[in-house]
């Protein structure tokens, strides 16, 4: 099940909600509907304020596994942003299981090799894009992450030749 504002991408055999203030239909009151069906999965669109991250907190402690957004710089102000939101440290690591932080970086042409090269019709020296990522997952020793940043796993992939450091 979904709580979107709004729905970015139709997905067959899920349960997708649209968000409308305007008729009262809120993330809150439709996370108070999904955990009534009972769902495996909860997906929030984002995390807002402080009713919403507890909401989604008190589903992940019945069993519900709860995915979402919330914005950060990188995977640990993830968890400074739920204490602003008035959220409690013991809140958290009864809670959170796994956050991941994403930059989406530019891919060096495959065909001209960043060369420019004028048969490339790339016309920069790139051709899409990939992500680099940085894990922060919760073990009974506190959390741990498998990037000691968002930089490291750039740089990763740098060496890997699949970008550069522009």
């Amino acid at each position: 099940m979904t709580a979107e504002d709004p729905i970015e991408i139709e997905l067959d055999g899920i349960i997708q909600s649209q968000i409308n203030p305007q008729i009262g239909l809120d993330f809150n009151r439709l996370l108070r509907a999904f955990l009534r069906q009972d769902p495996d999965i909860i997906m929030l669109g984002e995390i807002r304020d402080e009713e919403s991250a507890r909401i989604a907190l008190r589903a992940a402690q019945t069993g519900h596994l709860v995915l979402s957004t919330l914005h950060t710089n990188d995977a640990i102000s993830a968890i400074s942003r739920l204490q602003q939101l008035g959220i409690q440290q013991h809140e958290i690591e009864n809670s959170l299981l796994l956050v991941i932080a994403q930059r989406l970086v530019r891919k060096i042409c495959p065909k001209c090799g960043g060369n420019l090269i004028n048969s490339c019709d790339c016309h920069q020296g790139y051709r899409g894009r990939i992500g680099v990522y940085q894990f922060l997952h919760w073990q009974q020793n506190g959390y741990q992450t498998d990037f000691e940043n968002l930089r490291e796993s750039g740089l990763e992939k740098v060496s890997q030749g699949i970008t550069d450091e522009k």
